[in-house]
């Protein structure tokens, strides 16, 4: 049985609900990188999937993969629009059903105008998802123009496998390494249609989470999310899959690029050497209080 596959697939569902609803409307804006900034985003993923039967002999069966580490964005060139073009490296660890995975690659990729990453190849074990997920968040605070604590808006979505409400509310304002972020609350309830296979079916999603955003720098600060999906077995009423998926996307630094000296202004070839910002810890978003509780998830342990 493809478990993780069709948890990741689910997920993805999830994630495409999320993108009908939300049209990115970012105007072209002075960007707030130049050529030689780097941002380095810490990423974790953890997706897990429990086959129950019930009956006289009770079963749960589970199947879980994880990964964590680093998409560095470093920046190389500007667009018109605000757009800054990237190249993007991944350097990831994880475990997919017990067995250890490690990836690292290089692909061409950009920071939209409203803070959106975006990067050409995609990556497993939820990587591309969560970056995704963080995606729509971003393009829909960048679509509500000014932000304000209180502001709170809701889209409902439809995809041929579901559909899905999700309403996000403007909560507080938090300083954090010279930012000031807007904390971001969604939550949404939806209703499974169709299987990754085409096949009707029944069942429940839902989503929780908390995002992080710079209005002023149009960046993304972090988004912790988490979606449950419980699809009951046709023809049975104890039997289920259920399918948890935990992703979290935090901004670890900003590298600047420091300003070429005024000697060597207009010599070709001149090197911009990347100077770090002085940092502190990066917050970890926290879901909703009130979010659904996934079944419990193992953190795996890389190293000594």
């Amino acid at each position: 049985m493809r478990l993780l596959a069709a948890t990741t697939t689910i997920v993805l569902g999830v994630m495409l609900a999320f993108a009908a609803a939300s049209h990115s409307s970012a105007r072209a804006a002075t960007s707030p990188f130049v050529a030689g900034d780097q941002l380095v985003y810490a990423i974790t993923s953890e997706l897990q999937q429990h086959h129950v039967r019930g009956g006289s002999k009770s079963q749960d069966k589970v199947a879980e993969s994880s990964a964590q580490g680093t998409a560095t964005f470093t920046v190389y060139s500007i667009g018109a629009d605000g757009t800054a073009y990237a190249t993007v490296a991944f350097d990831f660890k994880g475990l997919n059903q017990g067995q250890p995975v490690e990836f690292q690659s290089v692909t061409p990729g950009k920071i939209l105008p409203d803070g959106q990453l975006r990067t050409k190849a995609q990556v497993g074990l939820g990587i591309s998802d969560a970056i995704g997920a963080a995606n729509t968040t971003a393009g829909e605070v960048a679509q509500n123009g000014l932000l304000a604590v209180g502001k709170t808006w809701t889209n409902a979505s439809k995809t041929p496998f579901l559909v899905l409400t999700v309403t996000r509310r403007i909560v507080g304002r938090t300083n954090y390494q010279g930012f000031t972020a807007y904390a971001l609350q969604s939550a949404g309830t939806g209703t499974l249609l169709k299987t990754a296979d085409g096949q009707p079916t029944s069942g429940t999603i839902t989503v929780s989470g908390t995002t992080y955003y710079d209005s002023q720098d149009r960046l993304l600060i972090g988004e912790a999310l988490r979606t449950l999906t419980v699809v009951q077995q046709s023809g049975s009423g104890s039997s289920h899959d259920d399918y948890s998926a935990e992703f979290n996307v935090v901004l670890n630094g900003w590298t600047h690029a420091s300003p070429v000296p005024a000697q060597n202004q207009g010599l070709e070839g001149t090197q911009v050497s990347p100077q770090p910002l002085e940092t502190s810890a990066a917050p970890t978003p926290t879901p909703l209080l009130n979010a659904p509780t996934p079944y419990p998830t193992v953190t795996p342990r890389f190293g000594p």
